[in-house]
């Protein structure tokens, strides 16, 4: 609106610029001149530009010129219960989009605040997120107005900025165009990040005359792909010249195993070569979990199959190169047990190569020390892996390789056991993954899975099998609660045609399941598996584990809540299961059916069972204790 209340009018006119003809490089096409607009108006242009269709918001005073853009910009509105959760959601609609893009907008003061840990949550798992939050007018900036955030006792813009590293405050609508298309470039990079603009009421209506504005993002941001030939080809000899070779593969390669060209000559190069392939447990299901070469993941949870490779029986069998690509190597990366004295576990290192692939040069060589670092896209050092590879000959470790990793598949237990439940009225977590693990099985075109923090995380990391094309999803580096509960939704939004399910406990459940309400506006069918024991057990065993001479069951327990009939009063269908027997039914049900309603499964679990955070060899507690 203008100053007399009437709504800002803008006009376009296209300008041919200067074609630089012969100069390679130079733009050559045309600009649109936008006459008469307004920041509110322009944000929105950018966002359509972008490509972004779907926006998380919760209204609020401080940015009604901005909703009154929204209002008819055509883009869908998602209303969430809660600013938290509304960033969970972008996050989990970034991650599954092919536009791979989030986008929340709140209000000033309490609701910036508030959605801060969905967005510290998304830049710390690599998403790409642009946070908008509104601001007071600037006349009245320090004088305590409701809400303001720029007085000495809050600073909006310094609290982003620590948590993200990218924040500013528009404070004038000549700068907005600079500052937005930065928070694009950084929000849209690889690996991706969450970016913050702090967007004051006033400026948002300020008429600019005139504003050159873009006409492809190209103009303004571009994303790398750059490779390192000679440096794959160092990589390459120094694992076709390894007896006990080994790739490990983290979340920093979703975006390119995504492509199934891509994906597909990863599996041919390992295959070849009969080089083992594990994950972290962020990158879980990047190189499928049902094939012969793969160890599932490495790190919290691991899978033992990891653990037998790394720790041979004599030093001849000493696993001797590593090819890491696209993990910095974090704590719960590369830490088989929640125990902190074994956080970046030495076994990993390699008795002769250590190479760690990434695009971000600074994840180089930070945990551990390296003896090549590759700083390129990782998918075009797979591409020319196996290029490069292809007519190199097969050594005869190959057939070694093969043998052991058959061996250590044979010789250990089952990851996915099936056991009854010691308590009457509870379901074996492991028959429930099971459970999921068929059905995900008989899905042609995959699901999104999305995992809580708790002890959910736990059973899924150790006994899901994901194959592509379904994906897993989780959170480990802030290991937020309720992250899950919400992020689903916004999945379901962004692939509607596919299933998308959380796997989620009682306990994190009863802090974003408002967040099904939002799914049932919505008509987003997806699907809760909350795990219901009525304490937060993690808390309960983990606590135990450090203090065994104390009583800690259900020390942390919330109350018995009837989580069904909650599920069901925000529009949710439900099923309350209490034996395993009858579990498929529910999930099939819940999973496989049509309509449009939310649907969540509560499954009674023994809250004594504990997932495999703990039980590691010989684990000291603290140095000199067991």
């Amino acid at each position: 609106m203008t100053d007399n209340g009437s709504p800002p009018s803008s006009t376009i006119d296209q300008i041919e610029e200067p074609s630089y003809s012969g100069r390679p490089g130079h733009l050559a096409g045309h600009h649109e001149v936008l006459h008469k607009i307004t920041p509110a108006r322009l944000l929105l242009r950018y966002l359509v530009l972008e490509g972004v269709t779907t926006v998380f918001s919760i209204p609020g005073g401080s940015m009604v010129y901005v909703l009154d853009e929204l209002r008819g910009s055509g883009l869908t509105y998602v209303l969430p219960r809660h600013e938290s959760g509304g960033a969970y959601m972008a996050d989990g609609y970034a991650r599954v989009h092919e536009n791979g893009f989030g986008v929340i907008i709140v209000p000033a003061g309490p609701g910036a605040t508030n959605a801060i840990t969905g967005v510290l949550n998304a830049h710390y798992s690599g998403t790409s997120l642009l946070a908008v939050t509104s601001e007071v007018g600037r006349a009245y900036f320090g004088k305590g107005f409701l809400q303001e955030g720029v007085d000495c006792e809050l600073d909006v813009r310094a609290v982003y900025q620590a948590a993200n590293g990218h924040s500013v405050l528009v404070d004038d609508a000549a700068n907005f165009s600079t500052l937005f298309q930065q928070a694009l470039r950084d929000a849209r990079s690889v690996p991706g990040v969450a970016a913050h603009v702090s967007l004051p009421v006033d400026v948002s209506r300020q008429e600019l005359a005139t504003v050159h504005f873009p006409v492809s993002t190209d103009q303004y941001r571009v994303v790398p792909a750059s490779s390192d030939p000679h440096g794959v080809e160092v990589a390459l000899d120094s694992m076709l010249t390894a007896d006990w070779p080994l790739i490990f593969l983290g979340n920093g390669c979703r975006r390119a195993l995504r492509d199934q060209a891509v994906r597909d000559q990863l599996i041919e190069f390992a295959e070849r070569f009969d080089i083992p392939v594990m994950t972290t447990p962020g990158g879980k299901g990047l190189f499928p979990e049902s094939h012969r070469l793969s160890l599932r993941n490495y790190g919290l949870s691991c899978n033992p199959w990891t653990e037998a490779y790394l720790r041979a029986p004599n030093e001849e069998n000493r696993y001797d190169a590593l090819l890491v690509l696209g993990s910095g190597l974090g704590q719960l990366a590369t830490s088989p047990t929640l125990w902190p004295t074994l956080s970046w576990d030495r076994q990993l290192i390699p008795t002769t190569s250590f190479i760690q692939v990434d695009l971000d040069q600074s994840a180089i060589g930070r945990a551990f020390p390296v003896t090549q670092g590759i700083v390129a896209d990782v998918g075009r050092v797979v591409q020319a892996l196996h290029e490069q590879s292809r007519h190199r000959p097969v050594p005869y470790s190959a057939t070694q390789r093969r043998q052991r990793i058959e061996g250590i598949k044979s010789g250990l237990p089952r990851p996915d056991p099936r056991r009854a439940a010691d308590r009457p009225d509870t379901v074996e977590p492991t028959d429930l993954t099971a459970a999921v693990n068929d059905i995900l099985r008989d899905l042609e075109n995959g699901a999104h899975v999305f995992v809580d923090s708790g002890n959910c995380v736990g059973w899924s990391l150790r006994y899901l099998r994901i194959d592509p094309p379904t994906e897993f999803h989780i959170s480990l580096a802030m290991g937020p609660m309720g992250f899950a509960v919400s992020a689903v939704v916004g999945a379901k939004l962004a692939k509607p045609d596919l299933p998308c399910i959380a796997i989620t406990g009682d306990a994190a459940f009863l802090m974003h399941g408002s967040e099904v309400s939002t799914a049932a506006v919505h008509k987003a069918p997806a699907v809760w598996i909350v795990l219901h024991d009525n304490t937060h057990a993690m808390a309960d065993q983990g606590l135990a584990a450090y203090f065994p001479d104390k009583d800690w069951n259900h020390f942390y327990n919330i109350g018995r809540p009837d989580l069904a009939a909650y599920a069901a009063a925000l529009g949710a269908k439900t099923w309350s299961v209490t034996a395993s027997g009858e579990l498929r039914r529910a999930l099939e049900e819940a999973i496989m059916q049509d309509g449009p309603e939310p649907r969540v499964v509560v499954v009674a679990v023994d809250p004594t069972r504990e997932p495999p955070y703990w039980d590691y060899d010989a684990v000291p507690l603290v140095p000199g204790q067991r």
